[in-house]
Order: structure tokens, then sequence, then C-alpha cells
């Protein structure tokens, strides 16, 4: 078993990049799921299978792509 196993990733990001990816969609909402994590991974310079593109890059490209860098964000649900 490798070393990989041991590390874990935290589950926290999921809300984060589920929140992010949301917004660039709906500001992109002619593109596919498949096609913006595509476009994403290409641009991170990830011209290989998607599948090694690590949350935590896909996570500051949509930071940048929705100019947000600099804010902080609160990403729980609202209560509509």
């Amino acid at each position: 078993m490798g070393n990989d196993r041991l590390l874990k990733r935290d589950p926290k990001r999921i809300k984060k990049i589920l929140f992010l990816l949301g917004e660039y969609w709906e500001k992109n909402p002619d593109l596919r799921l498949a096609q913006i994590i595509s476009n994403l991974s290409n641009q991170a310079g990830f011209s290989v299978d998607p599948f090694y593109f690590e949350d935590s890059n896909l996570e500051h490209l949509l930071l940048k792509e929705l100019e947000l860098e600099n804010m902080v964000i609160n990403y729980s649900k609202s209560e509509d």
C-alpha cells in the first residue's frame, strides 16, 4: 500500500468547489459539465486526463474565472 492512501482529502472542499462550479456554470449555461471540467483542466496545463486534475487546482481556476480570488465567500447554503 502506497503513502497516497494515507493522505486524506478535506471533505470541506466539496461544498466550496460545488458552490464555485455552480456559480461558473450559471454564467456559462451553454456548457456541459464535462466541457467545464475539460476546459478548466486544459487552462491549467493539464491537457491529459482530467482524472489527475487536483481539486485545489479546480478551485483556484474557478475563483480566478469568477474574479473572486480576493474575496471571502460563505459557502453554506442560503436560507431562501
